[in-house]
């Protein structure tokens, strides 16, 4: 009995022991899956950005010019007043500006070059309201501004009370660096603790501006106009003697300075001149005159002839056209040997130039006109290319003449010239010469066929934004099924534009598959070693004998390529450019007479005056009436110069 209360005692204790064990266990588990508090955890707000306080400018500096090597301390309390960049202080010459300011003034002089450094001269002078003559604060010699350090400041309090007009001259100690443009010229910011918020101030004035400003000049040199610029050639050209006159005109890409070198060779009997011309790209496209210079070659021997021009546009792509002229380099019985000439700038290491008289670049120069806007409906005008998308071109020529390879580069130089063309024209539409087919092989601008997918109020059709004129591409080589070109075919009938139905057309797809369409416009061109139907007078390039047939003279000349190593084509003595050739034709093919007005038109019935697509050239693809517009009856020739 009591064994047996011992054992039941026991189990009582074990079944104890495991209830309490279970609530410490359940316990446990409870704790471990109590639900979090939603509450979330407290965190401090942002404070808001402090104003800094205390002086603007340190005691020991309120009466002084004490300059600062580097980045200054950013400051909100300061508001800028002017912001500029003084591209035409040099060495010898400052450049200054006159800013009305109150206050305490903060003047920064910084380069953006990071490879070239140079110190500068900074002198601040000070005129109150109601005297003549300006006072001077102080002036400082900088550290070396550029590269790494590219940053030098400068504050202090102005005397008096009130406004007051601040003139800042600052001297440039490396004088522009190699190219005397950004990034190596110095730029100026002046702040004041009185100025309007940033982003309200104008820019200061030159009152003393240099002479060079306008129209820039020439002048016999020895060397580059900065000692530490390095001169790059750009246009190496070789002149023959010629009989009669002869013009040789180049564009180069040389930024504000560009040179001219000459090398006779041989011995010249007769005087040996000639004339050259400088002209700059403005800010509208249009040529400039630089400057003019006729000059013995002899004496230009070991030196160069320099044209600089102002910093007012372009920067180191400037544009130049230069225009070499002579008679003959004298007289050609007696003279020996050739005229070696040499075209350089200054060379940029920091953004080298591509060789700018080359392919790509020499074509874009022939458009001299800067007026911008939306492609618009032609008027009605003389030929089908005003209302068509596709241009058909049989070249023919003799492969003796020219061979294979060099048709390609022909064929090259017809299709840029189509697209300089379609740069400078105003009112052509989107798909006028979207595509060209050459003996065959098609080809299109893709960056021109860019389509707005029609909706339920609005068709399908071709847009482009023009808000400045800019070239639209270049021609590429096609098969029919480029993704674009599918696009523009897969468009319904119903939703495509009169522009999109017109593409079709001439690519015999989407609405117009397997129907019989009419030709697209055709151009024909002959390549052979013989006059044109225009006449047998040596003095005529080119010819267009009807609307559709363009002759070159291939016996008188020889026509040089934009490629600036590939051979010519001809065999004449006198030498002209293919492309400016190829430019004046397709102008006439376009529906466009000669025009000699005075201006630049590269419609001129002569090559010693024709240029470039000036605003009258461009104004006259699809002018009604037709007044300016080629004859389909005759034969219309181009000439060398203009009859005596």
């Amino acid at each position: 009995m009591t064994q047996f209360l011992d054992i039941k005692t026991a189990l009582r204790a074990l079944l104890l022991a495991v209830a309490t064990l279970s609530s410490v266990v359940g316990g446990v588990q409870a704790q471990d899956y109590t639900a979090p508090s939603a509450k979330l955890p407290q965190v401090d707000p942002v404070p808001p950005p402090s104003i800094p306080t205390g002086p603007l400018v340190q005691l020991t500096e309120e009466n002084a010019c004490v300059g600062h090597q580097g980045l200054g301390p950013y400051d909100p309390r300061w508001g800028i007043v002017m912001h500029d960049t003084l591209g035409d202080a040099t060495a010898t010459f400052a450049e200054r500006r006159d800013i009305e300011v109150s206050g305490l003034i903060k003047v920064e002089v910084s380069r953006r070059s990071r490879t070239f450094k140079a110190p500068a001269l900074l002198r601040l002078l000070v005129r109150h309201p109601g005297k003549d003559e300006f006072v001077e604060l102080c002036r400082v010699r900088t550290g070396d501004i550029g590269g790494q350090s590219n940053q030098y400041w400068l504050a202090r309090a102005l005397p008096g009370v009130g406004p007051a007009t601040l003139r800042v001259e600052l001297f440039d100690l490396g004088s522009g660096g190699p190219t005397g443009e950004a990034p190596y010229t110095l730029e100026v910011e002046v702040a004041s603790s009185e100025a309007p918020k940033v982003g309200l101030y104008g820019r200061g004035t030159n009152p003393d501006p240099p002479a060079t400003a306008d129209h820039g000049r020439c002048g016999l040199v020895a060397g580059p106009a900065r000692p530490q610029a390095r001169l790059e050639v750009a246009r190496a050209i070789d002149i023959r003697p010629e009989p009669g006159e002869w013009l040789r005109l180049e564009y180069i890409a040389a930024g504000r300075n560009i040179y001219l070198q000459l090398e006779p060779s041989g011995e010249h009997k007769a005087p040996l001149s000639i004339t050259v011309k400088f002209f700059r790209r403005g800010a509208n496209f249009a040529f400039e005159s630089a400057c003019t210079q006729t000059i013995d070659a002899r004496e230009l021997k070991g030196r160069m002839l320099l044209a600089t021009s102002s910093a007012g546009f372009g920067g180191p792509g400037q544009v130049w056209r230069v225009e070499l002229s002579g008679s003959g380099l004298g007289n050609v019985r007696e003279a020996k040997g050739g005229l070696g000439v040499k075209l350089l700038r200054e060379a940029d290491p920091e953004a080298p130039l591509t060789a700018s008289s080359g392919f790509d670049s020499g074509a874009s120069a022939y458009v001299c006109h800067g007026k911008s806007g939306r492609r618009t409906l032609p008027r009605t005008g003389v030929g089908a290319f005003a209302q068509s998308a596709m241009l058909r071109v049989e070249v023919h020529a003799d492969p003796v003449a020219v061979a294979p390879a060099m048709q390609q580069k022909v064929v090259a130089h017809l299709l840029r010239a189509l697209e300089t063309w379609r740069d400078g024209c105003r009112q052509c539409r989107t798909e006028n010469l979207l595509f060209v087919k050459v003996n065959g092989q098609l080809y299109w601008l893709p960056q021109a066929a860019t389509m707005q997918q029609g909706d339920g109020k609005r068709k399908s059709d071709f847009f482009e934004i023009r808000s400045q004129r800019m070239p639209q591409g270049v021609y590429e080589k096609a098969s029919g099924n480029e993704r674009g070109i599918q696009s523009i075919c897969l468009v319904p009938e119903k939703t495509a534009s009169d522009s999109i139905l017109a593409a079709q057309k001439m690519l015999g797809c989407g609405a117009f598959a397997g129907v019989m369409s009419t030709p697209a416009p055709k151009m024909l061109l002959t390549l052979k070693p013989k006059r044109t139907a225009c006449g047998d007078d040596p003095n005529i390039v080119a010819c267009e004998a009807d609307y559709e047939l363009i002759e070159l003279n291939l016996l008188d000349y020889a026509f040089r390529l934009l490629d600036a190593d590939a051979p010519q084509i001809g065999s004449g003595g006198r030498t002209v450019d293919l492309f400016h050739v190829m430019l004046h034709e397709v102008g006439h093919w376009l529906g466009i007479g000669h025009i000699d007005d005075g201006g630049n038109s590269v419609m001129a019935s002569t090559m010693d005056t024709s240029r470039c697509i000036d605003t009258v050239t461009a104004d006259a693809i699809g002018a009604s009436p037709p007044s300016r517009q080629a004859a389909s009856d005759k034969p219309t020739a181009f000439r060398f110069k203009a009859q005596p």
